[in-house]
């Protein structure tokens, strides 16, 4: 990946047309990014007391030309024990990691199912859009390294470093797990996990390597 800026990478969530202007558009397109990235990661730990419905969050993403729903909406409400305003941060770091990764102007799939106690949200790009010239997931590979990185390894690399943890940390947080794994969307790609309002932690002990 060239030494581009964050600030000039096109947006992958972008639509053809611009859209009406939306709290995650804003937020995902912020020239701070870095910045508010480490402020994030260094914020304690919320009370996780509050009840959020994560899914009407992502459909008015999915409204605002930001991601592609996939698949039927899930069975119920994806009630989990976050603050609205952190999913909101939440899924505007996803957003700048897809942009930072990939550079393109595609908008990922995403889609939520309710699994036992988790609600449980796959981001993925198509393979085809979104593989090495060796066939290897793009996404899932950058997501995973800069995951395991405890800093950048070039200046190029400083933006998506600083949104994959940033994300990490509201995750951690909140009770649940963000990692690169196999998706119904793609071969590759990323899985969120937040204990629904009615269960418990998602354990940590199911984490794959490669997000650890």
């Amino acid at each position: 990946m060239s030494a581009t800026t964050s600030s000039s990478l096109p947006h992958p969530f972008a639509p053809r047309r611009p859209a009406a202007p939306g709290w995650l558009a804003r937020l995902s397109r912020t020239r701070g990014a870095p910045a508010e990235a480490a402020a994030a990661a260094q914020r304690p730990a919320p009370a996780r007391t509050a009840s959020t419905d994560l899914w009407p969050l992502v459909a008015q993403a999915a409204a605002e030309g930001l991601c592609e729903l996939r698949g039927a909406p899930p069975a119920g409400p994806l009630a989990v024990l976050a603050a609205e305003a952190d999913l909101r941060a939440l899924l505007a770091h996803l957003a700048a990691i897809v942009r930072h990764a990939l550079g393109t102007e595609c908008r990922p799939h995403a889609a939520g199912s309710v699994q036992g106690t988790q609600a449980v949200l796959h981001l993925a790009v198509p393979d085809a859009d979104a593989a090495t010239a060796g066939g290897e997931p793009l996404l899932a590979a950058r997501f995973a390294r800069m995951a395991s990185a405890s800093a950048p390894a070039s200046a190029a690399d400083r933006a998506l470093h600083g949104s994959v943890h940033a994300a990490l940390a509201i995750v951690v947080a909140c009770g649940g797990r963000l990692y690169a794994a196999p998706s119904p969307l793609a071969r590759m790609g990323l899985t969120l996990r937040l204990p629904l309002r009615t269960g418990g932690a998602v354990p940590p002990a199911a984490l794959p390597e490669a997000a650890a």
